[in-house]
């Protein structure tokens, strides 16, 4: 019986048109809106807060002129069969390069042994390798565009290609 005399007197205060009930819902509603706004405003700090948070933490745009090792240079080549390199590698591979044969000699030419091949942050259609400052000049002086053998990214060094002896046997029968 409480329960519903305070109900009915409830329903009286809400939907009676007293200046006095006027007043009451007036400053029911104005502070039950001042706490959905609070609510709100923290809840919208909260989100800026972690957004933040979250994009610091989030990839950042690669700039491989900061990753530069002392003694070492990033040469940008032309690939030949760049679109099957596309294809095999993310950001980067160990590689060798290989000049293409021409008319005069048909053979294709190790130009350089396991460097590290990167694609181009901005432009993924491009590649360069990183090597030591005393063969960039080698590299450059040979004309792209280049092949490339993707390798085993365990092996580690760089080094141009040497040019093998041959062994000639001579047999004294």
């Amino acid at each position: 019986m409480k329960h519903q005399e305070s109900i009915q007197k409830m329903n009286q205060i809400i939907f009676t048109n007293s200046e006095e009930h006027s007043r009451i819902r007036i400053m029911f509603f104005s502070a039950l809106i001042f706490v959905c706004l609070v609510v709100g405003f923290f809840q919208l700090q909260e989100n800026t807060k972690t957004n933040s948070q979250s994009s610091t933490h989030s990839r950042p745009l690669l700039s491989y002129d900061t990753l530069i090792p002392a003694g070492y240079n990033l040469v940008p080549i032309d690939i030949a069969n760049a679109e099957n390199i596309q294809a095999l590698i993310e950001d980067s591979a160990v590689v060798d390069l290989f000049i293409g044969g021409t008319e005069k000699n048909p053979k294709s030419k190790k130009v350089a042994n396991q460097v590290r091949l990167l694609r181009a942050p901005k432009n993924p259609n491009l590649f360069a390798i990183l090597c030591k400052r005393s063969m960039t000049e080698t590299i450059m002086n040979h004309a792209g565009p280049f092949w490339v053998s993707v390798l085993n990214p365990d092996q580690k060094g760089t080094a141009l290609a040497k040019k093998q002896k041959r062994m000639r046997i001579i047999s004294s029968e």
